[in-house]
This record gives structure tokens, sequence and C-alpha cells, in this order.
């Protein structure tokens, strides 16, 4: 199997949208027509009041009024619908290329692997990082492309009524950035310590069910418990401080939206004082205003996604960039094989530990019954895994039949192996 080099953050996401480009842009057709249709509803709304004020509304009576501005939101409903369709089942099958890649490359690394790290973080990537991961590509992404034209098109539909309100709009614009930016810096490190958390609680329950007879049988329970509750409680605390955070953005978003409103009101009142602008019209700038504000929320909403979803891009790129089994570096078959094992000046040691084995020597006859005995980590366990090549040694070598198994394919010689584990799975 070919495991390419692993990609960054942004190609990891790049590779998944490629594929379903075509669809995706269907739907940024489809959302970029219901941002167009929402536009029209402030010019509805003032051509409506303009009528029902007798200002004159280019011909158009209330009920015209009324009908046009029904079946633009009936046409809008029918964009929404087909939108939120094809973008949940581009997601899902998003989130099912994501998963087989990361079990795919699971099957591919060797033993040692998992031997020094929790299965509960394994669990994790292939659960919540590739749903978050699928959600960020089909939701947030795509709702930056109405924000945007949202925004744009209110903004100039605002200054073609009053330049003037138009640009003091745009004066509080600095001060949503600052507020995307100071939570943007805070959400970034409780993302990646969630999953982590997360995770860790992931291993806490597995550890406990595939070890409950033992539990019971020494009444641990209650030690067993200990250990959820704490975990379960760092879970808690990081996701408690996250939504603090988010929940503080908010209220700051709408009291800013707030200020703006009272400032443009104030000032489009004087402005039809002296004749400016007409009544109908402030309405309808008023409204543009709001449809100005909403995109800003998006862009908060979006900008904190991308912290969240940084966390779990960094922790799958860093688990696709781990070194899978060596490929085979011979291409000899073995087949029908005596069983005749030698262990030649073998020396071996897992990482940032001493040496297991030093310059070991063994050899089994084909055909001989051997039993190995010793203390835990006297290297039992070692020498099987060597047989196998789950691991293969820093020196020496391991030979089947006078073949060293390096020079075979990984296949052929796991074949000619039989192995009864400590704990046997059926």
């Amino acid at each position: 199997m070919n495991h390419p080099h692993p990609p960054g953050r942004f190609g990891l996401l790049l590779g998944y949208i490629t594929p379903h480009r075509h669809v995706l842009l269907a739907v940024l057709g489809l959302l970029l027509a219901g941002s167009l249709l929402s536009l029209a509803n402030p010019w509805m709304a003032g051509l409506l009041t303009a009528s029902v004020m007798g200002d004159g509304a280019n011909g158009w009576s209330v009920r015209q009024l009324l009908g046009l501005w029904l079946f633009l939101m009936v046409l809008r409903s029918v964009l929404s619908f087909a939108t939120q369709y094809y973008i949940g089942s581009t997601g899902e099958r998003i989130t099912a290329e994501l998963r087989t890649r990361l079990y795919q490359h699971l099957q591919a690394l060797p033993v040692g692997y998992y031997q020094q790290r929790r299965s509960g973080d394994t669990l994790t990537l292939l659960s919540t990082d590739a749903a978050i991961i699928s959600s960020f590509v089909t939701d947030t992404l795509v709702q930056l492309l109405p924000a945007l034209v949202t925004f744009g098109g209110a903004f100039l539909m605002m200054a073609w009524l009053d330049w003037s309100i138009a640009v003091l709009a745009l004066v509080f614009l600095p001060a949503y950035f600052v507020a995307m930016k100071v939570v943007g810096r805070k959400l970034r490190p409780l993302s990646r310590a969630w999953v982590d958390a997360n995770s860790h609680l992931v291993s806490v329950v597995e550890e406990n069910l595939g070890m409950l007879p033992a539990i019971k049988a020494f009444t641990r329970e209650a030690h067993e418990q200990g250990r959820f509750d704490e975990a379960n409680q760092r879970l808690f605390t990081l996701s408690r401080q996250q939504w603090q955070i988010e929940a503080a953005l908010s209220p700051l978003i709408s009291l800013l939206g707030g200020v703006g409103v009272v400032v443009l009101l104030w000032l489009g009142t004087n402005h039809i004082d002296s004749g400016q602008l007409a009544p109908a019209d402030l309405v309808t700038l008023l409204l543009y205003a709001a449809l100005l504000m909403n995109p800003l929320g998006t862009l908060a909403n979006v900008y904190g996604q991308v912290q969240r979803t940084r966390g779990s891009a960094e922790r799958i790129v860093e688990f696709l960039g781990e070194q899978p089994e060596p490929a085979d570096e011979g291409d000899i078959v073995l087949d029908k094989v005596q069983g005749h094992i030698r262990f030649s000046k073998v020396s071996f040691g897992y990482p940032n530990r001493p040496l297991v084995l030093k310059a070991f020597d063994l050899e089994i006859p084909a055909g001989e019954t051997l039993a190995i005995t010793g203390p835990n980590g006297a290297g039992k366990s070692t020498l099987a895994h060597l047989l196998m090549r789950f691991a293969d040694p820093i020196e020496g070598s391991v030979l089947i039949d006078g073949v060293d198994t390096r020079t075979a394919t990984l296949a052929s010689v796991r074949a000619q192996i039989g192995l009864v584990a400590q704990h046997v799975l059926l």
C-alpha cells in the first residue's frame, strides 16, 4: 500500500475538497443566489413603507409588493433546502473518506506505535477529529462567500442611498476584528487541550471495559470511578472555558451593532430634517445596516471554528506523519517452511529505553518445542515481535530456514507463524 507524505493542515483540507469541487461549487452558487435574494428584503421593505406612507413606490401597489415579496421568500426557502441537502450529504461523504484514510494508516503502523500511546487517542481521531474537519469544510468554509456577498451588497446599497451613513458604518469594523483576534488567541490552545482531554476520557472508559472482570474481582470500582471523574471534570472545565470565551463574543458584537444602529438613527434623522433623506429610505438604510452586521457575526463564528479546527487538523496531520511499517526490503516469499529459527547476535531496544536484548543468540531446530520464561520486561514478548517482524532488530538478524526475515515479504513471514496472545480475541 502506498502511503504518501502527509499534507499540512491546509493541504489536508484541500485534499478532501477537490474531489467534491463540482458539488461544492454548485452549493456556493446556491448560497450566492440566496445571499442576493436576502439583499432584496430591505429594498422591498422600503418600497412597502413608501407605498403605505403615500410617497409612491414606482407604480407598485401594496398588494403587488406583498405578493412579490412572498414569492422571493419562497424562492429563497427552496434554495436553502437544496443547499442544506447537498452540503449535508457531501459532509458525510468527506467524513467517511477521511475516516477510511485514517483507518488505512492505522492498519499500516507498527505495533510499537500503539504500545506507546493510549487507544483513546486513535478512537478520537476516527470520531471527533474527523467530524470536526468535515464540519469545517462543508459548513464553516461555505459560510464565508454568502457573508462576504451580503456584506459587500449591503454596503453598496447603503452607499447608493446615503454615502455618508455607509462610511460611518465602516468605522465600527476595526472593533469587530479586534474582538475576534482576542477571542481567537484564547481559543486556539483551549481547542487542542479539549481534544486531548476528550481522547483521555475515551481511553479511561475503554481500559475500564477491557479490565472489568479484574476491576470487580479486586473491588477497584471506586478507584476507577475516581479516574473517570477526574478525566470527566477536566473535559468539563475546558468545555466551560471555551463556551465562556465564545459567549463573551456574541454580546460584544451585539453591543457594537446596537451602538452602530443608534448612531445611524441619529445621523439619519438629521438627514431627514434637512431633506437629504426620505423616511422610507431611512427604513431601508437601517435594514441594510442590520444585514451589514450579520456577516460580521458570521465571520466571528467562522474565526472561532477555525481555532477549534486547528487542534483537530494538527492531530490528524501528526498521526498521518507517523511512519508505517517498513516496506518489503526483499521479495523472497516463504512457502512451506521447515521451522528452523535462529536469532543471530540480535540487539533491540524500545525508544527512550535501555536495550532489551544485546547480542542475543538463540537457535530452535525445526520440530522442537521450546518454552521461554522470565520476569516481566525480560524480553519474552520482544522475541515474538521480532520473529513476526512487528519490529526489526537494531543489530543482528532473525532467520527462518536460513532466510533473513527482512529479505522476505512481511505477508509471507507472518503467514508461516501462529500466534496466541495473552488476551485472546475471537
